[in-house]
């Protein structure tokens, strides 16, 4: 038996190795998001993460969040030559090489300047000629393969011309077909798509082989027009053609095996153009080669069952096909394979291939309100293909997901369902007997495994919202009012009281939901309406005692005073309750639990959760007003899913878990998922500066443009900068958020998705601090760091302040200097009057006295008089100049000569007035200085 079920799962994995994706969420991304032009036509990616696309219309630089668009200016000849972009190739030095309508050009990808390639000068080409169809790089040599519309060229990065590639060969095969694809195999050979078949080129001894259908017959699908050449991961090589769909090549037969598209309206050579081959490393992709296609637009081709599988439409609002043909492919282990075709750029990335979709609106009354309230699968159905889903007032449906087919239960098994009534719940108990919720029939049991039908209802004229059988398959009933517990024969019911006297005013008697602990107790959430307070009810089986929860004055009291929704128990005995303010936890063992709250801020998408489920791994998912978050314990952490990951909608009002199943319900559609199958996408963004700007112009260093590290000096003028972020993810870029910091100037790190950020700064030293975290929450280990110093204006430097400081000392120096030398100069005169006026006038006036003294010893006594009265008057005269020449004198500044002169005059004038003189005299400078 065992070896038996072991070849089933063999059988069941390998088929689903070997089948194509039967959907695929594309994210897409056009003008209005924009990328310069809808027709894409070359993709790359460079080694700084950055995507590049080229189109009919433009080159573009796609970080995830934005396009940086690059056009032709006739008036600038630094920039691209060309509009029209027909392939993009990064080489070795990170390098974009782009081929145009008109030649090529090489951008660097330091600073953005494109460089003009020649065709050699003796080369006559018109236009057409000069399209430039494939660029390649030998992997042992710098050099760079081109392949024109005529011929193909090779350069060595450096010069500025093309050389044309030697051919010695009489047909010049390699000078005059269109060289549409380059292919070097594990061999080492060189493979060529042209317009007439291909060409196997030997490095070794530089000949090449042509290789081609002989056409005979005028009707034939065989086209030796190639479009690309691919070997795959098992050495075979593919074939892409114009009219032939996909060519694989036999080398030992020399034949080519041709897979056109099977279906009888693409049996046409205008239906079979192929352009691209690629593969991808997905898990389960391992025979599937995608195919970009002109008709019929993308598709994948599955190398062991030889079935193609279209995923194309023409239809305007889809996620899950790609709108009109495609032309390039370029896959990228990150994130997954990029598609650029006629209406835009595309993008499959296996990461967002979680929720599969089921259409039921269409075979559902259209006049009905369809909204499915509740999924579960047939557990009498061992393929686990049948499921029973309920509807708001639409009656309750079987599905059958193989045959499709839907039948309305009310009608296949007679239950006499009022019209219109809200179907909340349907399962199977013990005995297999469906039971249906119903808020205007009561509970319905229905045994469907025999004829004639037979239907039961309980609880006739109650609103039931929800039910839980239990092991010995009684019923536990929820109803607007109160609390019903059904016996397993199902031959009495009996009502429950939960709401103790009084408080019947205060607390709701609403039942949401019902759900057992580990321990056999009952847990019980009431409450759905705002003007009564929601209760959580522990009700004991055995003794039939009731424990409340609630919200109250206590701190530790439930959390939650609005309305709350239903309840579910993990495999640790751990209980979750949804609410409209988010999800609360605690241990059922603890008779006083310690609940704990989580909400947005703590990673859930939306407080408001309209109902949670959980699965087998004990993941708790939450439906909400903004989308889908899923907790898990273990790990303590929210993964979030929203619209652009897959689901019809962000407003999820109901979901359920049944048959290893997740259903998530909407409005006559369901996503489903297998919930084993989650994972967090750990892939870190690839951090970034976009562009560096200064005064509102991009500022390099060394002709490079700023990266992170990077240590940049500005003048005392360049204060204004820009900086462009790019947190490089492509797998939800929408949610990818980004946190700065300018350590010098911001007092708190800035987090959101505003990429664009600007500062006026002063001078000084700053490091601009920047860190990410992708879309489910996973983000940089380590900050990337830039290094900004703003120069001091010269009047703030030290070096002016040093000079400063030297010019006063030395103002101060000169001033002081020629003070003192005024000083001295006039010492010096004084020093001189006084001399002079001593030695002059007084020498003088002695010779007067002297004279005048003589002669009155010499005369009478009469005359004598005169002469004493002379001598008398200069005496006085020179006892005065004696003062003054005393007073010049700059010796007599000191306060030693001045006391003594004060005490003479002051005993001279006071003395013959009786008057008695004190001299006290206290610690005086001993030089005054003479101001002039």
């Amino acid at each position: 038996m065992k070896i038996y079920l072991h070849f089933i799962l063999n059988i069941i994995l390998c088929l689903g190795i070997e089948a194509q994706p039967v959907r695929i969420l594309f994210d897409s991304y056009r003008l209005k998001d924009g990328l310069s032009n809808d027709q894409v036509f070359a993709i790359e990616k460079d080694k700084n993460g950055f995507l590049w696309v080229g189109t009919k219309y433009g080159l573009n630089r796609f970080d995830g969040k934005y396009f940086k668009n690059f056009y032709n200016n006739s008036k600038d000849s630094n920039s691209i030559r060309d509009n029209i972009i027909m392939e993009l190739y990064v080489d070795r030095k990170n390098q974009l090489w782009i081929g145009t309508r008109t030649g090529v050009d090489i951008l660097d990808l330091e600073n953005y300047k494109f460089k003009h390639l020649h065709y050699p000068q003796n080369e006559n080409r018109t236009i057409r000629n000069n399209e430039i169809l494939e660029i390649w790089q030998d992997p042992c040599s710098n050099r760079i393969f081109i392949g024109s519309n005529k011929g193909l060229f090779y350069s060595d990065g450096e010069s500025n011309d093309l050389m044309a590639f030697p051919d010695q060969s009489k047909d010049k095969h390699l000078h005059n077909l269109s060289i549409r694809s380059i292919c070097l195999d594990r061999k080492n050979r060189l493979w060529l798509g042209t317009n007439f078949g291909l060409l196997c080129y030997s490095f070794i001894d530089s000949t090449y082989k042509h290789i081609y259908t002989e056409i005979n017959n005028n009707e034939s699908f065989t086209d030796n027009n190639v479009q690309d050449v691919y070997e795959d991961r098992e050495g075979n090589l593919w074939v892409a053609t114009w009219g032939s769909g996909i060519r694989k090549y036999n080398e030992i037969k020399n034949t080519f095996e041709d897979y056109l598209n099977d279906s009888a309206q693409f049996k046409t050579p205008i239906a079979n153009i192929s352009l691209q081959i690629a593969e991808t490393n997905i898990k389960g992709e391992e025979d599937l080669l995608w195919i970009a296609s002109d008709n019929p637009g993308f598709s994948c081709f599955n190398k062991t069952t030889k079935k193609f599988e279209r995923y194309f439409t023409l239809w305007q609002d889809t996620r899950y096909l790609m709108l009109g043909h495609s032309r390039c492919l370029y896959y990228d282990p990150k994130d997954g394979l990029w598609i650029g075709g006629q209406y835009g750029l595309w993008q499959y990335n296996p990461k967002k291939q979680f929720f599969d979709i089921v259409n039921l609106a269409t075979t559902l009354n259209p006049k009905a309100l369809n909204q499915i309230t509740d999924t579960y699968v047939d557990p009498l159905d061992s393929s686990n293909q049948t499921i029973f889903f309920s509807t708001w007032n639409n009656s309750a449906y079987e599905y059958n997901f193989q045959s499709k087919a839907l039948e309305d239960i009310n009608k296949k098994y007679n239950l006499s369902i009022i019209s219109e009534s809200y179907i909340y719940k349907i399962e199977r108990d013990k005995n297999n007997d469906l039971l249906i919720a119903t808020d205007r029939n009561g509970l319905i049991q229905c045994n469907t495994t025999r004829k004639p039908y037979l239907n039961k209802i309980f609880l006739k004229n109650e609103n039931v919202s929800c039910f839980y059988i239990d092991n010995n398959n009684a019923i536990w009933a929820g109803t607007e009012n109160n609390l019903f517990f059904i016996t397993p024969d199902r031959s009495r019911s009996e009502k429950i009281i939960l709401i103790p006297k009084g408080k019947e005013s205060v607390w709701s008697n609403q039942v949401k939901s019902i759900c057992p602990d580990r321990n056999g107790n009952m847990w019980i959430s009431l409450g759905n309406d705002a003007d009564l307070l929601p209760v959580i009810v522990c009700h004991n089986i055995t003794s039939k005692k009731n424990r409340y929860y609630y919200n109250s004055v206590d701190p530790n009291s439930l959390p939650i005073k609005d309305e709350i929704r239903n309840l579910v128990c993990d495999s640790h005995n751990r209980m979750y309750c949804a609410s409209r303010k988010g999800m609360v936890t605690w241990i059922a063992d603890s008779i006083s639990p310690s609940f704990r709250l989580y909400t947005i801020k703590d990673g859930l998408c939306n407080d408001f959760i309209n109902e949670i489920a959980i699965d087998e791994k004990d993941q708790v998912w939450c439906a909400t007003l903004q989308g889908l978050s899923v907790y898990s314990y273990a790990k303590n952490t929210f993964i979030n899913y929203y619209a652009k990951s897959g689901l019809l909608d962000n407003e999820i009002r109901s979901i359920s878990y049944s048959g290893n199943r997740l259903f998530i319900n909407f409005w006559g559609l369901l996503n489903i998922c297998d919930p084993t199958q989650t994972s967090m996408n750990k892939d870190l963004p690839l951090q970034e500066i976009s562009e560096f700007r200064v005064n509102n112009k991009i500022y390099l260093i060394n002709n490079k443009f700023i990266e992170f590290g990077d240590h940049v000096t500005l003048q005392n003028n360049q204060n204004s900068i820009e900086i462009d972020l790019a947190a490089l993810s492509y797998t939800n870029p929408d949610l990818v958020t980004v946190s700065y910091f300018m350590e010098g100037f911001d007092k708190f790190w800035h987090t959101g998705n505003l990429r664009n950020v600007s500062y006026k700064l002063d001078f000084g030293n700053y490091v601009f601090r920047f860190k990410s975290c992708n879309s489910d929450g996973y983000c940089t280990p380590t900050e990337s760091k830039l290094y900004i110093h703003i120069k001091a204006p010269f009047w703030k430097t030290s070096w002016f302040f040093a000079l400063l400081s030297f010019s006063a000392i030395s103002l101060f120096y000169i001033y002081f200097k020629l003070k003192e030398n005024q000083r001295i100069r006039l010492e010096k005169i004084r020093m001189a009057i006084a001399r002079d006026l001593h030695d002059d006038i007084g020498s003088n006036l002695s010779n007067i006295k002297l004279i005048s003294e003589m002669a009155s010893l010499k005369t009478d006594t009469l005359d004598k008089s005169t002469y004493l009265k002379i001598s008398e008057k200069t005496s006085q005269v020179m006892e005065y100049m004696s003062d003054i020449v005393w007073s010049i004198n700059p010796k007599n500044d000191e306060m030693t000569n001045i006391i003594p002169w004060i005490q003479k005059y002051a005993i001279q004038t006071l003395e013959p007035l009786d008057i008695n003189l004190k001299f006290e005299l206290e610690d005086l400078p001993n030089h005054l200085g003479v101001r002039s």
